[in-house]
């Protein structure tokens, strides 16, 4: 497990969380609605159902591991997420993923989803201030179950563009620490403005080699435009999903890859872990994978 050196909270955290737990949670943002797309209806609010993995920890040590938030893709869903935050929770990250309102694979919206994808970055604002409320509230479950200034976000896909919204356009959010983005829709992001600033949080950038959906191209060009800290992992021989929708145990090496180098990125902006992106990227390139820096 990996141990995050933070400040401890003034108060212990009982030792009652030996097993990985999975909770839900039925969030809704009453403020925002829900547009109809196709089958899909809409809604007068927005439903952010949110999945979170919390891995193994004594109570010394749950108030210091840090939380991912993860951005599915169109017609993705967090429980396609099962196997690679499973792993990333055993290794000491708590894990938080939302169902977009219509986005989602169960909304029947299909691709004119998109036309929600302004929204998104909302949503996980809205997320995120539950979750950070949550973490502070005796009452709750997740009550010092993570380190509230220790965070990094992934997205994949559209959720990869969604996080490109949050973070290098207008008002970006400035409550993390890092930003990955795993095959991200990047010409999708015409919704926020012209292009992503090239100043902002240190970034990952994954990509499948192979990926037939969103060609490697784009995240090639997006490393090209961003300004350091930044780094760049070609998953080889990896289509669009397989890095973080795969389920077979062991993880696959698509998968396997893509968590090593997220991993690092925690450790590196999170636990000032220098050179741990770049310690496991050298690994990578040595298995095959394509690296930049």
């Amino acid at each position: 497990m990996w141990w995050w050196p933070i400040a401890c909270v003034s108060e212990p955290v009982p030792d009652d969380q030996l097993d990985l737990r999975v909770v839900e949670r039925p969030y809704v943002d009453g403020s925002r609605t829900t547009p109809a797309f196709g089958t899909w209806e809409g809604a007068p609010e927005r439903s952010l159902p949110t999945r979170i993995w919390i891995g193994p920890a004594l109570g010394e040590d749950a108030p210091h591991r840090p939380l991912l938030l993860m951005a599915h893709g169109l017609d993705g869903h967090p429980r396609k997420f099962e196997a690679f935050a499973s792993d990333l929770a055993r290794a000491g990250v708590v894990v938080a993923a939302p169902a977009f309102p219509s986005t989602n694979d169960e909304t029947g919206a299909g691709f004119l989803g998109v036309g929600d994808l302004a929204e998104q970055p909302v949503d996980l604002t809205f997320v995120l201030d539950r979750l950070l409320e949550e973490v502070e509230d005796p009452e709750s479950d997740l009550w010092h179950r993570f380190d509230p200034e220790a965070i990094v976000v992934l997205g994949h896909s559209l959720g990869g563009a969604t996080v490109l919204g949050w973070t290098r356009f207008e008002d970006p959010e400035t409550r993390l620490d890092g930003v990955a983005t795993l095959s991200p829709a990047v010409p999708l992001t015409v919704v926020f403005g012209p292009t992503p600033s090239p100043d902002g949080l240190p970034t990952l950038m994954m990509h499948g080699t192979e990926d037939p959906v969103v060609p490697y191209s784009i995240s090639l060009d997006l490393y090209d435009l961003f300004h350091e800290p930044k780094w760049l992992l070609g998953i080889a021989g990896a289509e669009h999903s397989d890095p973080i929708e795969s389920q077979e145990v062991p993880a696959v090496p698509a998968r396997s890859a893509a968590q090593q180098a997220l991993l690092a990125l925690i450790a590196e902006t999170t636990a000032g872990e220098e050179g741990a992106v770049s310690g496991a990227l050298s690994e990578l390139a040595a298995s095959g994978n394509d690296t930049l820096p």
